[in-house]
């Protein structure tokens, strides 16, 4: 196999390069109005909705159905690949300017945001996948983060930056071919994302059937309350006999992470958790087992679950099971049924406090009926932690092979493939 220097480096003799405006066109979104956002309606894909590799409308703003009907140029649909045009520098790679996630929700109405740019690939020069693939190499998010105008956490990418970028340029089949090997990856990382998603509504719907509607077996294995199972009344209305009322500190007790700058991680395979979920590794643990970590500082009220050992920085609160009088798993599916996020107590950065937390009135059920019910969940979320493990063994397999596939260094069989493909 032999190669050819470029100015993008070594790629194979019969690859070309070009510039990424010679094969696409970008869109930038639509100027939408504060006055524009109303409760409900079409989701408006924003910077922070672009959540790699996908497009998340999770705490999307909606605008009236209106904008839709009268927008077609803005309206996103399935498969449409956008990128975040305002962001960090190089210097933040986790949330720098020049993101990219592809839309994979199928027939939902969505319109495109300011500063998010749709590319729109011309797909009798290129593949569009392959395309996509090539601009979530760390490489390429480096390179347009680099070039990238403004300040640290305010930097900006214009659509000419973006389409200026001199990319390797495989013949079609072969593009087609690169990127059928890493969405087949990605297909089956979906996969698996979208069976949790199923599985927590059944550990969810479970917990409901239980704590709210009361509808636990009795010891005929009928639905307690609508059996005629004694009810009592309490300060929160009727409740099982035997169930008492508390509050979460009577069974909980959160930690208090500990502060870990990024400048400060070494380089190891412990996950490192804040308020917004995993942020990096580091190379030694706070935590020695599984546990529970609540957001405190920034995006507060966020509940994770950690089957490893982990670091909790102090943008969180973090418990283990010998801080739950419940079974982990269960508190940790009480924790995500509580909206803790209504009781932020910071109006300038938004905070939890913990004797808040503490002070929240719940019904607490005999210790029995927590064991059992704990262990029906914990069955179900067996099943999501193994999806998430091979999630990132799959993951680790795509990040290993998306450079070296996109350099020619590894070289894939075109036919079979294609044949594949077809």
């Amino acid at each position: 196999m032999s190669f050819r220097e470029t100015e993008i480096g070594s790629i194979p003799v019969d690859w070309d390069i070009v510039k990424l405006g010679d094969l696409i066109d970008i869109l930038s979104g639509y100027a939408f109005k504060s006055k524009d956002f109303e409760c409900g309606g079409v989701p408006v894909i924003k910077i922070k909705n672009i959540v790699p590799p996908n497009i998340s409308i999770e705490d999307a703003q909606c605008v009236n159905e209106k904008f839709y009907f009268e927008n077609e140029k803005y309206r996103l649909k399935y498969n449409d690949i956008l990128i975040s045009m305002t962001g960090s520098n190089y210097n933040q790679m986790a949330s720098a300017v020049g993101k990219v996630g592809k839309i994979r929700i199928k027939d939902a109405k969505m319109l495109i945001n300011q500063r998010v740019g749709k590319i729109i690939p011309d797909e009798s020069k290129c593949d569009k996948e392959y395309i996509y693939q090539y601009i979530s190499t760390f490489e390429t998010q480096y390179r347009l983060a680099s070039s990238a105008g403004g300040s640290a956490n305010q930097a900006n990418i214009s659509p000419k930056q973006i389409k200026d970028l001199v990319i390797p340029y495989p013949p079609l089949n072969e593009q087609k071919a690169i990127a059928h090997i890493l969405s087949t990856l990605d297909e089956k990382i979906e996969v698996n994302n979208q069976i949790n998603k199923t599985l927590e509504k059944m550990a969810q719907a479970i917990f409901k059937q239980w704590f709210v509607d009361f509808e636990f077996p009795n010891e005929a294995g009928e639905p307690y309350q609508s059996s005629g199972g004694e009810m009592v009344e309490s300060e929160l209305g009727l409740v099982p006999k035997g169930w008492e009322v508390g509050t979460l500190g009577d069974i909980l007790t959160l930690n208090y992470g500990k502060s870990l700058p990024a400048k400060k991680r070494l380089e190891g395979n412990v996950k490192v958790y804040s308020s917004a979920g995993v942020t990096g590794l580091h190379n030694e643990a706070l935590i020695h087992e599984p546990s529970i970590i609540v957001g405190r500082k920034g995006t507060i009220g966020t509940v994770y679950y950690s089957t490893e050992p982990s670091f909790c920085i102090d943008t969180a609160y973090f418990a283990t099971q010998k801080d739950s009088k419940y079974p982990l798993i269960l508190m940790y599916q009480l924790l995500k049924e509580i909206d803790l996020k209504q009781y932020n107590e910071d109006s300038a950065v938004p905070g939890l406090n913990r004797n808040t937390v503490y002070a929240i009135k719940i019904v607490i059920p005999p210790v029995e009926l927590q064991n059992t019910i704990g262990v029906q969940i914990l069955a179900i979320y067996n099943l999501i932690f193994q999806n998430i493990k091979q999630n990132e063994k799959l993951s680790a397999i795509r990040d290993l092979l998306l450079p070296k596939l996109m350099a020619g260094e590894i070289r894939v069989p075109i036919e079979d493939i294609n044949n594949e493909i077809s």
